[in-house]
């Protein structure tokens, strides 16, 4: 009976080792592999950053007007979800989010001339994006033109709404009073026949 136990134990704590030596295996190569995706990411941000940069050097250099140059606003901000997502190095991701924002403030500059509803809802879409990236303090001064525009914008469209229900209760009535009138002459109409 003594010879079974110590078997027993013998092993179950073999199968005990060998599944902490494999639980400490997968947690080692899945934080390799997280160290190593978040170092090519870091070199994706730094080698997107520098072609934007030599890019703006070569407008620069041809003696152009630099103000027209745009990023891809979308690739920057994937590119900083995603850096931001893996923790990678904060000096990279806030060079991608300063590249954002100088976007940002563009945007904001141009989109406040207009008031059509295309340019409200991008408008809106874009108050998220710098809301969610941090990057309210960086945005200067239309910053609170825009968040205040975007609040009216909403009342606005609630507005616009309940105007619409009413006009469209109206036109329900006086088209109800144009059948029953309707109606009633016809019927007058038919009585004489």
């Amino acid at each position: 009976p003594n010879k079974k136990k110590g078997l027993y134990v013998t092993a179950a704590a073999s199968c005990l080792l060998v599944l902490v030596g494999g639980m400490g295996r997968a947690a080692f190569t899945t934080r390799r592999k997280f160290l190593e995706r978040r170092r090519e990411h870091e070199q994706n941000m730094l080698s997107w950053l520098n072609r934007q940069t030599r890019e703006q050097d070569l407008i620069e250099a041809h003696q152009q007007d630099t103000s027209s140059y745009r990023i891809d606003q979308d690739k920057a901000y994937a590119l900083w979800q995603e850096g931001k997502q893996l923790r990678c190095n904060d000096e990279v991701v806030a060079r991608v989010r300063g590249m954002l924002v100088k976007e940002w403030q563009m945007d904001i500059e141009e989109w406040l001339q207009y008031t059509d509803f295309m340019y409200e809802q991008k408008l809106a879409e874009l108050i998220e994006k710098v809301e969610a990236a941090g990057a309210s303090a960086f945005m200067g001064p239309k910053w609170k033109e825009a968040k205040h525009r975007n609040e009216l914008t909403w009342w606005h469209n609630l507005h616009q709404f309940v105007k619409f229900l009413f006009i469209q209760s109206r036109m329900r009535i006086v088209s109800l009073v144009a059948t029953a009138a309707l109606a009633a002459v016809s019927s007058s109409i038919s009585t004489k026949l």
